[in-house]
């Protein structure tokens, strides 16, 4: 059950990054349609929460904490991800989210009894950054932009909100003995939501509706493979697959996934270097298991 779990977290993932772009591409007027899409994004997953939460029930009110917390990393993630890939090689942009996931199984050697730092487990994490770094890096080009302190500051709070996120999702199951996770996310997703309305209000509304018509059930899809990512990672949580296995796989399972959907979809080709990126990813879940 747990590898049902995580396969389906991949998936999630990969789909709600290709909704994402498939968003991107539906407008060429150069406006910045960021705030629409979270704030749908963010809407939807409050609706696919309070459902879940219905079903689950119960209340504890050391959770909200946690909420607050995870809302806090999600909005950090979202903006500065924004922000960086604008100011900045978006290729190490990305690079750099992806291994913001594997933030948690580092955090886990220190503090989790679950997580043991074996030489397996090492080695895999090395070769995670290595295999990210090959399948992104590959897509260089030499009119990409510069890196600035000004980019840098950007990925650092990115890298801060996403890895936030993924620690404390484990640290509420922990701390409450797997219970309350879909409160947690109701009361994240109702404060990224609150956050999100504001930020939308003080941006530019041109074309609001059109955006709606031509593209509202993009971010609607994301979200919801987004809701399903969390439950999962949640229900990740109180199985015995150690954090050093779940976190590395959703990164490199994730970026894999996402690659090979954009070569069918979006026509893009892979270099040599990126295809040597997979297979080492593979090779590093493999060690990540043994670990």
């Amino acid at each position: 059950m747990p590898y049902f779990y995580l396969i389906f977290c991949v998936i999630a993932i990969s789909v709600s990054s290709v909704c994402a772009e498939f968003f991107n591409r539906r407008f060429t007027d150069g406006r910045d349609r960021t705030p629409f899409y979270i704030l749908i994004t963010a809407c939807v997953a409050l609706l696919g929460w309070a459902i879940l939460w219905a079903f689950d029930s119960g209340f504890e009110r050391g959770v909200l904490a946690y909420s607050l917390v995870f809302s806090v990393g999600y909005m950090l993630s979202m903006t500065f991800f924004t922000l960086a890939v604008r100011t900045g090689p978006v290729s190490l942009t990305s690079l750099f989210l992806q291994i913001s996931n594997t933030s948690a199984a580092v955090w886990g050697f220190f503090f989790w009894e679950d997580t043991e730092a074996t030489v397996f487990a090492v080695v895999g994490l090395v070769l995670v950054v290595v295999s990210l770094a090959l399948c992104l890096l590959g897509k260089r080009t030499d009119g990409e932009k510069k890196i600035t302190p000004r980019w840098i500051l950007f990925v650092a709070l990115m890298f801060l909100g996403n890895g936030s996120c993924t620690i404390i999702q484990k640290e509420e199951q922990l701390r409450f003995h797997g219970s309350y996770g879909s409160m947690m996310m109701f009361f994240s997703m109702l404060f990224v939501s609150g956050m999100s309305l504001i930020v939308f209000f003080c941006s530019p509304k041109q074309g609001t509706r059109e955006t709606m018509k031509r593209a509202g059930w993009l971010p609607a899809v994301g979200a919801t493979c987004n809701v399903v990512l969390n439950l999962f990672v949640i229900r990740l949580a109180k199985t015995s697959l150690s954090p050093s296995v779940i976190y590395p796989v959703l990164a490199v399972g994730g970026l894999a996934l996402t690659t090979l959907i954009s070569v069918i979809c979006f026509r893009e080709r892979l270099s040599r270097v990126q295809w040597a990126g997979l297979g080492l990813g593979a090779v590093a879940v493999a060690l990540l298991n043994l670990g």
